[in-house]
């Protein structure tokens, strides 16, 4: 059976009927259980739409911000280049018609494409990450992280380098996390030396800050205004999340908890990256190909993510850039069976099993105000603070995975040069 999940023509198939499947669930009111309901599909990608109209119309949000925001109706909070995007009244019917669908399919597809179904495991897994309500919040909204998601895969096959370096630059230009994707560089041609990267950044660098330069007062209130819109306690995917909860159980103060919270994150992963390195030893040496999809596509969605979960508040539509790492480890899994792929794997596992409670209580928690506070039943900060640990374990165990891996690569590129 498994022989015939993994064929191209099975893999096509299967991924036209998770869209059909996907497109019913979202245009359900039942999904309203699970994540926040928006008779209008699509929100998330309508709004920067709308901004690019605004901007076709001559008015200039860092000039007219009055008249823009009368226009756009909401905030801008994407980095200057974003308006580079083209835009006609014909683009608009594709962007508001066309694309969220083509994100959608393209992600499934890339999804299925990437993952080897060798046993239950990875296929029950594979279903989840896709019919997931972390999955339905984003495809409803079509939020820009979808088309990041979609472009990481597509620069990790692509050979057509200097369209990858392209969407690297606009991506980090608009939304500044993408600029992990840069990694790539170091993946993407086995045979490029150390020398041509170094030019590579040299040259990317020189470009970028001279973008900078010609537009620094934009990039300055676009750093000011990062956040947008920032998850609370619902929806949550963050490293701050355990402090926000320690804050609202206790009334400390929060700079200290979020210092307590990293210095015992930090700890824990050199405790768990001491262990990864005795179990492993030499043994993934003779398992791992440093420039393998599998490879390429775990470091680039590892760090993305590790990144996003520290340094952001994210909702957690955000955990799909999680499902990169997952064919490295199914595979490493399944020829090493040692510590931690199968813990890694098991957390996640239950991750997903447990996002159905916490988003059915994130949309049901039946919050009161007192003397305008809020106020969360006990069962709503145990539903979120389990959600919090299993969050701050599986990136505890990614983080050490992904710092090894990357070492070891560093190694094997040293010995390289040596050898040369």
């Amino acid at each position: 059976m498994f022989i015939i999940l993994n064929k191209n023509f099975t893999k096509i198939l299967i991924s036209l009927l998770f869209f059909l499947l996907i497109i019913f669930v979202i245009n359900n009111e039942y999904v309203s259980k699970f994540i926040w309901w928006f008779p209008e599909l699509f929100g998330d990608l309508k709004t920067p739409i709308k901004w690019l109209e605004c901007n076709n119309l001559g008015l200039n949000f860092y000039e007219d911000r009055n008249s823009f925001m009368e226009c756009a109706k909401r905030e801008f909070n994407y980095g200057k280049i974003f308006f580079e995007t083209p835009y006609s009244e014909r683009l608009n019917f594709f962007y508001i018609n066309v694309l969220p669908y083509l994100l959608i399919f393209l992600s499934i597809y890339l999804i299925v494409t990437t993952f080897a179904i060798q046993n239950y495991n990875s296929l029950i897994i594979l279903i989840l990450v896709i019919f997931n309500p972390s999955s339905f919040l984003l495809y409803s909204g079509a939020n820009i992280d979808l088309l990041i998601f979609v472009l990481l895969v597509f620069t990790v096959l692509n050979r057509f380098y200097i369209i990858n370096w392209a969407l690297y630059f606009f991506l980090t230009f608009t939304k500044i996390y993408p600029i992990i994707l840069f990694l790539n560089i170091f993946f993407e041609n086995e045979n490029r030396s150390i020398k041509k990267i170094f030019i590579i950044f040299i040259i990317i660098f020189i470009i970028s800050i001279s973008y900078l330069y010609f537009n620094y007062s934009e990039y300055i209130y676009f750093l000011k205004n990062l956040s947008g819109a920032k998850a609370g306690y619902h929806y949550l995917f963050s490293l701050n999340s355990s402090a926000k909860i320690l804050k609202y159980l206790f009334d400390l103060n929060y700079i200290v908890l979020l210092l307590l919270t990293y210095l015992l994150f930090f700890y824990l992963i050199t405790k768990a990256y001491k262990k990864i390195s005795l179990d492993l030893n030499k043994d993934i040496l003779h398992e791992i190909n440093f420039y393998s999809l599998e490879f390429k596509l775990f470091i680039i969605s590892s760090y993305l993510s590790i990144i996003c979960f520290i340094f952001f508040s994210n909702f957690f539509h955000r955990e799909i850039f999680l499902i990169g790492i997952l064919p490295l480890i199914f595979k490493l899994g399944i020829s090493l069976k040692k510590f931690p792929f199968q813990i890694i794997l098991n957390i996640y596992l239950a991750k997903l099993f447990y996002s159905y409670i916490y988003s059915y209580f994130n949309v049901n928690d039946g919050i009161q105000y007192i003397d305008g506070q809020r106020i969360f039943s006990n069962l709503f900060i145990l539903i979120i603070s389990l959600k919090s640990i299993i969050d701050y374990s599986l990136m505890i165990m990614i983080t050490a995975l992904s710092l090894y891996l990357i070492n070891l690569f560093y190694k094997n590129l040293k010995n390289n040069l040596n050898y040369k």
